[in-house]
């Protein structure tokens, strides 16, 4: 039955997968967010600082006159991510492409600048200045449709050799410098005529129609709670065949990210989140890594094979910092009939549970503590996230992932004790 099943999905999935993979756009995407890495991270630890869970604590940041410096530091990294994101993917973009990443990242971030208006209003006077309010999540849309395309158009004309040819004898820093002024005059020139079109329209500029046109209806589909927990299924189902669940998850990660980064420039701001329970919701439904293996590793305490047994010992510290590979591939449980079941729906039981514990149970939410590592370790991360109330339903999950996975995985020992016992 199984190998009917993989002889299908193969067939149908296999394809697609690789024509995901291989797609010069959503690897720039990819590339573009991880390379934000150093700006997010290295910025976490005062997002920690300012909005550690301790009664009184903020309050003598904000005497001492510390709490203005933490708020600038957070501005400088999530408060600005759209002109973060709209270098780096155009930055990756012709980079894959080989033709010079940072002109096109330059290029790129030039015309965002450009796209997005560059007033605000200071009571009745209107000032030149760039509102920080688009440079944030909610440019991000129009950030990726920039990046994108002006990825796609410099690496289009350096290819036709729209260049400016310079002689030999020129250095070649200055030669590099100029060559692309063709091309960087072309591009911000379709940019120049889409800013004067949106100028007459109703929305006034480009950023305004992305937001309200785009941005919204995505964020729609993107915040459906039952979506994005079959999301997750699908991803664990592909897993199990050997496919990576980044194929599925890519695409949804940068809807993920603005609301992750809308909940954060909300909370600085001291207004209501709009996406914390379905971003919640998915997160914790796949808490111990795709497969929510935690469960697995827990069933593993009893194992009586030597096999599960030093398999047990060898993943237990990786797996703590949600390092679940040894697992994945060490059980192994790619292609394992005994786990396809556990491994497909304890996302989906999961995703229910903690649906309906967040609807009905009274918690408070600090999206700051999304921008710790990967790799901090679930119980410590949902205590400062959400205090007692997400621990609990962090302990709960986990409790019901081990009571899923247990009965499959005594079968799964008992067949590898009866195989050393025969051996011996």
């Amino acid at each position: 039955m199984f190998e009917k099943l993989e002889k299908g999905l193969q067939k149908i999935v296999n394809p697609m997968a690789q024509k995901l993979s291989d797609n010069q756009s959503l690897k720039a995407v990819s590339a573009g967010f991880v390379k934000l890495m150093p700006i997010t991270l290295g910025l976490v630890v005062f997002s920690i600082i300012g909005n550690l869970p301790i009664t009184g604590f903020t309050d003598w940041l904000t005497d001492v006159g510390l709490m203005d410096s933490i708020n600038a530091a957070l501005t400088a990294s999530t408060s600005i991510i759209s002109i973060y994101v709209v270098f780096a993917i155009a930055y990756n973009f012709a980079n894959n492409r080989n033709q010079s990443g940072i002109t096109a990242g330059f290029i790129s971030l030039a015309g965002f600048v450009l796209l997005i208006p560059q007033t605000v209003q200071a009571g009745k006077e209107t000032v030149s200045a760039l509102p920080i309010s688009y440079m944030g999540s909610s440019g991000i849309v129009l950030a990726l449709i920039i990046s994108i395309c002006v990825g796609h158009l410099y690496c289009y004309l350096c290819g036709k050799n729209v260049t400016f040819k310079m002689p030999s004898s020129v250095p070649p820093m200055v030669s590099e410098s100029l060559e692309p002024i063709f091309v960087a005059m072309i591009i911000f020139g379709l940019l120049f005529i889409v800013r004067v079109g949106f100028s007459f329209t109703e929305f006034k500029n480009a950023a305004d129609f992305v937001s309200k046109i785009v941005s919204k209806p995505l964020l729609a589909i993107g915040t459906s709670i039952p979506a994005l927990i079959f999301v997750l299924f699908v991803s664990n189902v592909f897993w199990w065949f050997g496919i990576h669940p980044q194929t599925i998850q890519g695409p949804v990660s940068s809807v993920l990210y603005m609301m992750m980064l809308d909940n954060i420039d909300k909370f600085g701001n001291g207004k209501e989140m709009l996406y914390v329970l379905p971003l919640l919701v998915y997160l914790i439904a796949g808490i111990g890594g795709n497969g929510n293996t935690l469960g697995l590793l827990i069933s593993m305490i009893s194992a009586k094979s030597k096999r599960y047994k030093q398999m047990f010992k060898l993943a237990l510290v990786p797996h703590i910092f949600n390092i679940n590979e040894p697992l994945i591939f060490g059980m192994p449980i790619i292609l394992n009939p005994f786990f396809f079941i556990p491994m497909t729906v304890n996302c989906v039981i999961s995703g229910i549970i903690a649906w309906i514990y967040l609807s009905v149970v009274p918690f408070t939410y600090n999206p700051m503590m999304e921008l710790l590592p990967w790799t901090t370790p679930v119980f410590v991360k949902y205590f400062l996230s959400g205090g007692i109330a997400l621990l609990v339903l962090v302990l709960i999950l986990v409790a019901v992932n081990t009571i899923i996975y247990y009965p499959f995985f005594k079968m799964a020992d008992n067949e590898a004790l009866k195989e050393e016992m025969a051996g011996e």
